[in-house]
């Protein structure tokens, strides 16, 4: 892979070169370390998002790369959360980085990490680098989706204890699939017309 992405060019070969330093180092040491555990895989989807962006040669808003990276905070506290949930007293026993989140500190970041990312997403719809790429103002429209997207998230933590395994809850959740199809809808409807 490495070998392959330095023909394609010089900046993905040194980001691909950094993911993998980052998950050496995360394998070994950094996953027992509490929020660094979360912060790296955070990270790991910013990069692949840049690398994706570099291979496309697509220019990328500064607060869609923010939103990503909040929102997979987002979605790695809650897999914490809902790993703590379900795992009850052998949480401990069973991941032992688990030990270092108690559920107010859970309930402060996935807070935390929530705001951000929908401020970030509202933020790329109204940046006038979005606005001059898909020739319109209409984008801020899309925030409702966003919004109840992370709602639903939420709920799914607190009422179901489902966050573990968040690509499952994206991917059979009827809520959250019928509100990324609609949200891809606008979407498209509003930058075609």
């Amino acid at each position: 892979g490495l070998g392959l992405a330095s023909f394609i060019s010089l900046k993905i070969f040194l980001i691909l070169v950094l993911y993998l330093f980052m998950n050496l180092l995360y394998s070994k040491w950094l996953k027992y370390v509490p929020v660094i555990d979360v912060m790296l895989i955070a990270i790991g989807f910013v990069l692949r998002i840049l690398s994706g962006a570099i291979a496309t040669n697509i220019l990328l808003s500064p607060w869609i790369i923010l939103c990503t990276f909040f929102g997979a905070l987002f979605l790695g506290f809650g897999k914490r959360k809902s790993e703590i949930n379900n795992l009850k007293s052998d949480s401990e026993k069973t991941r032992s980085i688990l030990s270092f989140y108690e559920h107010n500190f859970l309930n402060q970041l996935l807070g935390l990490a929530a705001g951000i990312t929908i401020t970030s997403y509202t933020l790329y719809t109204i940046d006038q680098n979005t606005i001059n790429h898909f020739q319109t103002t209409g984008l801020i429209y899309t925030i409702p989706f966003v919004v109840f997207g992370v709602c639903r998230f939420f709920q799914i933590i607190y009422t179901q204890s489902a966050g573990e395994n968040p690509t499952k809850v994206f991917l059979t959740d009827r809520p959250i699939l019928l509100n990324t199809l609609l949200w891809i809808l606008a979407f498209g409807l509003i930058i075609l017309f």
